[in-house]
């Protein structure tokens, strides 16, 4: 039915249109197809901010983390400003990873952009900085769990060097 769909858009003619691509990446994307959002993306003559952040919320959506946050390097890259969407769909993916240098960047965006009151925004901000806070504190957990019941001083001084916490 997707391909479908798609073969009847570039069949009208519409296979380039910007804002029809846009949509069928976003279709793709709800149907767990990034192969082939990806491909309409790289295909497409010109993008948006709408075109990045329908690639880079179909990646976190799908649980897709690396590649979601590798798109979003790109279009920074390609000097597209993030906006409220962008970093909603990018955070959780930071989090997911525990790549808490990039989500301050992010962070850092959001902060310098003024979008600080888009409540959707707000919320994935709260978000990662749980996850980040729970990691922590899991590994803390696990830290203390392996010193108390190593065996031998060798293995909790290595512990002790190797884990910053």
């Amino acid at each position: 039915m997707v391909n479908r769909v798609h073969d009847d858009v570039l069949e009208m003619g519409f296979g380039s249109d910007l804002y029809i691509c846009n949509a069928l990446i976003d279709m793709y994307s709800r149907m767990n197809e990034l192969g082939n959002a990806r491909k309409v993306f790289d295909k497409m003559p010109q993008r948006d901010v709408v075109s990045w952040n329908s690639l880079i919320s179909g990646y976190s959506a799908n649980v897709y983390w690396e590649e979601a946050l590798e798109a979003f390097r790109e279009g920074r890259l390609s000097g597209v400003d993030a906006d409220a969407f962008t970093v909603a769909s990018v955070l959780p993916a930071c989090g997911g990873l525990m790549e808490v240098e990039q989500g301050q960047i992010v962070h850092g965006l959001v902060e310098k952009s003024g979008t600080k009151g888009d409540m959707n925004m707000e919320r994935s901000l709260q978000l990662r900085k749980l996850r980040i806070y729970d990691m922590k504190t899991i590994w803390r957990y696990r830290v203390a769990g392996l010193m108390h019941y190593s065996t031998s001083k060798r293995d909790a001084k290595i512990l002790r060097t190797s884990v910053s916490v």
